[in-house]
Order: C-alpha cells, then structure tokens, then sequence
C-alpha cells in the first residue's frame, strides 16, 4: 500500500513523525529509557513508570498499551485520531504526575507479567552482555521487589521528559495536541558492554526446542539486506524443501546509536533437530560467501516502505524515523535508501554478513552436537578466586562445607570444590525470605550463602551488606525480622542450636512476610524439636528418622491460657487453644527460658498484631 513518506512536526518541544493514511490512526509515545539504562538492582523500573501512568486509562476503552525495549519505552494507541490524540496528552499529563499510591497493587500485575516474558532467545542476551545494559531481559526484574515511591518518582523525572520524547502518528497533528512534559535534556545511550574475555562465534543450549542464532554488528544496509536472504533461504530450505521446520524468524533490535542485535530463530521436531543443525550452519556460511545480484536487487525491493504491502507498515515507518531521531541520528530518507540501494552489491552484502558471523552465539538444544568452529560457551570460565579471611563454621560441625569472608570477597568450599566471588564483581545481593543470600556476579555467576546455618552468621551478614551497600535487595522488604531471628540464633547454647540447627532452616523457610520472630527453644512435643514463639503464631519444628519433618503450630490469638511447672528432667509448659485439647512442651531447654516464654504467650488481647 503505497503511502506519503513520514516528515516531522514540533509540539510542545516533542518531535511529532506523522504520515497520512486512511483507515485508524495508530500512534506511539516513545521515551529514550529502556531496560540497558538499568542496573540488576532497580531492573525493572522503567516498566513500573510505564503501568502507572497507564492506569488511569485502565478503563477508557482504548485499544491501548506499553512496552519496554532495550533503549525505548512506548505507549502506543490505535483508534480515531481524537482518541490517539486524547491518549497521547493524558499519559504526558500522567507522567508529570504518577499515581504512586497504585504501586503496591501494581507490583504484583508487574511480577506476574514479568514472569511470563520470554526474554531473548534461549538466553543468548546475557549469555553476551551478562547482568548488564542488555544481557538484563532475561534476568527477573529485582526492582519490582523493593523500589519505592520516591525511587520511582525521581526516575520518571530524569528519564521521561520532552528531551527524551518523540511520538509518531498516522495522521498529521491536529491543533488539539498536547504533549506537555517536564523539560529535560536527551540521556546518553548505553554502550553495549560484552562479558568481559566473550568468546565468539561460541554455542550455548537452550532449555527449549529452540535452534538458531544471534550476532552483534554495526547497523548497515548490506547487513540488513543479509539477514533478509538468510531468512529466505532458511525459509526455503528448512520448512519447503526438507520440512524440518515450520516458521523461521528474523528480528533485529538496537543495542546502541549504531549497533544492532540480531536474532534468527526457527523450530524443529526433537528427533530431527541434530539434521537441523547441520543444515542450518551451512546457510549460515553460504550468505558469507555468496549472493546472486537477483537475490540481492529482491531483498532490497520487498524490504523497501514504498513497496510494501503491509497495512501496519505506515506505523513502522513513522516509528522508524521517531526512534532515529531519538537516538541523535538523522533517519534516512527514502531518497537515501534508495541510492544505498543502488550501491549494494553481492560483495558488500557477503562481506557485513562474514563480519557479523564472527560474532555468532549459536544456539541448540540440549544434548544436540554443535559444529566445533563454535566454542563450547560464550563466557570464560570463572577464574579461580581464593579468598583469605575468616572462617565461617556451620551449626552441625561439618567440614564438607566452609564458608570464608575476607576483605575482598567470599567464598563457599565443598569438599574440595570451592567457588568465590569478589566484592568489586557483586552486581546485587539478593536475600531470600529463608535468610539466604544470593550474590550475582558480572557474568551471571553466583554464590548463595546460608548464614542460618552458621555460627556467627548475623556477624557474616552484618559485614556483607557493610561491603555490598547500595548494591542488596531485601525481596521481602523484613530485613529487621530476619537479622532478629539470626540473633536469636547466635545467642544460644553452641550445643543446642548443633542439635537443632535442620530445624532452624525450617524456621527460617516458614516464616511469613514482616513476620518476627520473638523467641526460640528447645523442648519436646511429638519428638525433641525447635520451639518457636512470633509475633502471629507458635510453632514446635522437629525432624525424626522415623516421621521426618512435623510441624505443631497455633495462632497467638487462639491462645486462652498458658503455665509454666518444673521438673527433674526441666520445665513444663502447657498450652490451652481454644477448642483444642491442652498441649505441652517438656524439657525445655534452657531451662531459664520457659518463664520467658509464659509471659510471651499470655493472651493476647483481641488478634495476633492489633
């Protein structure tokens, strides 16, 4: 459908791209911020500011919605052209003004969308860039956790404002459009930082039945022009001449003011996957080395606006120039595409084509040979890095599993296996609702810590959070719970938390959101186990042998009576539950604590937390 060629308008210090087509008007809002401007910890921010100011459109019928890419965020709109003009100035008005009180019912819509996205391709973005700029798609968005009002409100102020706006249309502008945002001045781009020491063209697998691959190269007309007749011949060989597969898709995305990520992606059945792979490296290859002038002279007349006849393709060209101009690029004309057309020759084409393929991660699935000119992982193996400092010992005495802190680092041995992260390489500590803590490195590599399981574990966790500031994530925002129930440990009979120590990570793994944890003992009730008093509840936690884990626990509230006798084996305490038959704890140990814990249990008056 031939249509006029995209020109641009100012409003309001927006840069307007618009067409004239007949039919709905489609239009986008896109802001310069994308997932790369991120960092681990506040990964996902963007995203909230995007659900926030959509909500008070949640209920206008609009055919609406938002996206976060890697470098942009988009709000986009398709109806009368009075409706995309009215969305467009709501969410500029919306922005300046987010409904920040929505955010706690948000976060879980955000989690749950958050969880169901794909990421990129069998995880070939972070297997090239790791846990920054834009390896970050396929990591869980942290920032949904923890970030607050204000961590919201400032980003919006710096990262959506008239300097980092363009919107796109398929209508010219009426007078009626507003695009009245905060001034601000146009953000740097992010500059694609591969993992230190990548090896490529390399191989990873995929968790899926996925096969196919993706290289990082300089934008460019050849280039493109390569990745159109890869898909083509790829089209004709794998699905109509060997019908190994059904769909073969090609899709690129900027990673930089002149860099781009591309992607070829196709499916095949299990048992033929292994003949896929050795078809689909050779069409890899034959681009490299050759192209008819025909085959070039077709992908460039399909791929041209003027020639399409896609009834979404005015949208895509507008939204091509408004992206260019919001990189600082001037778009290239249709004038210019064509005399870039004129230029291509079958040389050129091979050439950015055998360029870009030394950067190929290949992907199969797992168990499928790969070809050996693909190394065996795009990331070095991590160099060995002892740490010296203190040891850690856990509760139970095992020396099977050390945990040692220095000054530098930290690291967890097994046996003779021992694996250690750097403090400076830390890109976000994540601690867990069971007391762990999980540190992330640059390449994606990890250590997980259980500071409940070792003596002296709230000091080890005290010195990590002291060396890792700015860098933590508390994914259930109940710090203060969790270090009083590491004091709690630490500040008992070495003997007795040894005995209990299984129990204790029970404990920790039970307990709830906010939920503190006020006291703990040991004592006897269906097995010598952990007895545990809350803020909420109490709990007896006891691993046999013969029963395995069982677990007695009661609300505070339903407590009516509680009494304390002494014994020669310790003391007694006895429970009375409304409704409920009398229950008892013997042998309390230490003994001293028992009266302790009968004046923690009297009645509450009226529900546990009032």
């Amino acid at each position: 459908m031939p249509f006029d060629e995209p020109v641009a308008t100012e409003i309001d210090g927006v840069q307007v791209w618009y067409t004239d087509v007949p039919g709905p008007c489609l239009a986008g809002l896109v802001f310069r911020t994308g997932a790369a401007d991120e960092t681990l910890r506040i990964h996902g921010i963007n995203h909230i500011v995007e659900h926030l100011a959509l909500f008070p459109l949640m209920e206008s019928g609009l055919d609406m919605n938002g996206s976060v890419e890697a470098l942009t965020t988009r709000f986009i709109v398709n109806g009368t052209q009075e409706q995309a003009e009215s969305f467009l100035t709501q969410v500029c008005r919306n922005l300046s003004s987010l409904p920040l009180e929505r955010l706690d019912q948000e976060r879980n819509i955000l989690e749950t969308e958050a969880r169901s996205g794909s990421g990129s391709f069998a995880g070939s973005a972070s297997a090239r860039f790791g846990t920054r700029g834009f390896g970050l798609v396929d990591w869980f968005q942290f920032g949904l956790r923890h970030l607050g009002p204000h961590d919201v409100a400032s980003w919006a102020a710096d990262h959506f404002t008239s300097g980092q706006a363009a919107v796109y249309m398929t209508r010219p502008p009426s007078t009626s459009l507003r695009l009245q945002l905060p001034s601000g001045s146009r953000l740097p781009i992010p500059v694609p930082e591969p993992i230190p020491g990548l090896v490529t063209p390399s191989h990873i697998h995929g968790s899926e039945l996925g096969l196919g691959c993706s290289f990082s190269a300089t934008r460019s007309l050849a280039l493109f022009m390569a990745t159109i007749i890869l898909r083509e011949r790829a089209m004709t060989t794998m699905r109509l001449e060997r019908a190994l597969s059904y769909m073969v898709v090609r899709h690129e995305e900027r990673i930089g003011p002149l860099e781009s990520l591309y992607t070829l992606a196709l499916d095949a059945m299990e048992d033929r996957m292994p003949e896929a792979v050795g078809v689909l490296d050779p069409l890899l290859e034959g681009v490299a080395e050759g192209v008819t002038p025909e085959e070039v002279e077709r992908a460039h007349r399909s791929a041209m606006p003027w020639n399409s006849t896609d009834p979404a393709r005015p949208a895509t060209e507008a939204a091509r120039k408004c992206i260019a101009s919001l990189f600082g690029r001037e778009p290239t004309s249709w004038k210019g595409l064509e005399h870039q057309g004129a230029r291509l020759t079958p040389e050129k084409v091979c050439t950015a084509m055998r360029e870009a393929l030394e950067t190929t991660i290949f992907v199969a699935p797992e168990g499928v040979e790969v070809p050996g000119r693909y190394a065996r992982h795009p990331a070095p193996p991590p160099e060995s890095q002892p740490i010296w400092g203190r040891l850690y010992a856990r509760w139970d005495g095992s020396a099977t599993d050390e945990t040692v802190m220095g000054r530098t680092g930290v690291m967890r041995r097994f046996g003779q296996n021992e694996f250690g992260i750097r403090f400076e390489d830390v890109e976000v500590a994540v601690l867990g609702p069971d007391g762990s803590v999980t540190l992330i490195g640059r390449t994606g590599d990890h250590i997980s810590l259980e500071p409940n399981q070792l003596m002296k574990g709230k000091d080890l966790m005290s010195l990590l959070l002291e060396s890792l500031e700015g860098r933590v994530v508390d994914m259930h925002g109940d710090i203060v719970s969790w270090f009083e129930l590491q004091a709690l440990v630490d500040g008992h009979n070495t003997d007795v938390i040894r005995l209990l120590w299984r129990e204790i990570d029970v404990l920790a793994s039970m307990r709830g959101r906010g939920e503190r944890i006020l006291a703990i003992a040991i004592g006897d009730m269906n097995g010598r186990g952990l007895f545990a008093v809350t803020d909420r509840r109490v709990l007896h936690i006891a691993i046999t042998t013969q029963l395995g884990l069982a677990v007695w626990e009661e609300e505070r509230s339903a407590i009516v009576g509680v009494y304390t006798t002494s014994g020669l084996l310790g003391s007694k305490l006895r429970i009375s539950v409304l409704g409920k038959e009398e229950a008892q704890l013997d042998r309390i140990r230490p003994r001293e604590h028992a009266a302790q814990l009968e004046v923690l249990l009297s009645p509450l008056e009226g529900p546990a937390g009032d």
